[in-house]
């Protein structure tokens, strides 16, 4: 029975109920269960839902979140990657699913977040990335590890010849993620030699381009 001491003092309700830790369990789970669902989502759907247009090209864009320089930054610091369905932001360092951009966009907890995406796009999960999920976070955080090496080689070298180089590593990895999305063992064995080459740059060597990427270049330039 709760106990009160008086009419105009304080109130003592007593000792507050214990949460079951079989029910606290529970909620947790399926919170994992609907952020993992709402992860599912296409990121290209989320972000048209914020009216947030990405480069067809380059797929970067100025970062969209409030947080980052008032919602005022000029140079395009956010890319995203549509075959981990993911995103990085090299200036705020923030990155990952639908759901942490809508956390982060609308600055709200994962689990608001996740029924905003869900709520929109309930019919659009994807089911591969659904049933992937675990591969999805490993990829993510490979990406992560890629993003931040690319963005420490960009400060640290500034010639034509390191950017030709930087841009025909990222063409790699696209295309590695691109054949390996179902292959997180290949894609970290991959990434791990991509890392390699970049810790090993060296201004005189020797690039080879593939015509793919010389082609996919030109375009981009016209």
């Amino acid at each position: 029975m709760y106990r009160i001491s008086s009419r105009t003092g304080p109130v003592d309700y007593g000792p507050e109920p214990r949460q079951d830790r079989g029910l606290a369990g529970l909620i947790e789970g399926s919170i994992k269960e609907l952020v993992k669902r709402a992860n599912a989502v296409p990121i290209l759907k989320v972000l048209k839902l914020y009216r947030v247009r990405v480069d067809e090209c380059s797929h970067n864009i100025t970062c969209p979140f409030k947080s980052h320089k008032n919602g005022q930054e000029r140079t395009p610091s956010f890319s995203c990657y549509f075959e981990t369905n993911s995103f990085y932001c090299h200036g705020c360092h923030v990155g990952g699913g639908p759901v942490n951009f809508v956390l982060n966009y609308d600055e709200i907890d994962r689990e608001d977040a996740a029924r905003k995406i869900l709520q929109a796009f309930n019919e659009d999960v994807d089911d591969d990335l659904l049933f992937n999920g675990s591969d999805i976070n490993k990829q993510q955080d490979a990406m992560l590890e890629f993003s931040r090496a690319v963005l420490e080689f960009r400060q640290k070298n500034e010639t034509d010849h390191a950017f030709e180089f930087i841009e025909y590593i990222c063409w790699v990895y696209d295309q590695m993620t691109l054949h390996h999305k179902h292959d997180s063992d290949a894609l970290k064995s991959l990434n791990a030699k991509l890392l390699d080459c970049i810790n090993g740059y060296r201004d005189d060597l020797r690039l080879k381009m593939e015509d793919k990427y010389l082609e996919a270049v030109n375009n981009a330039k016209r």
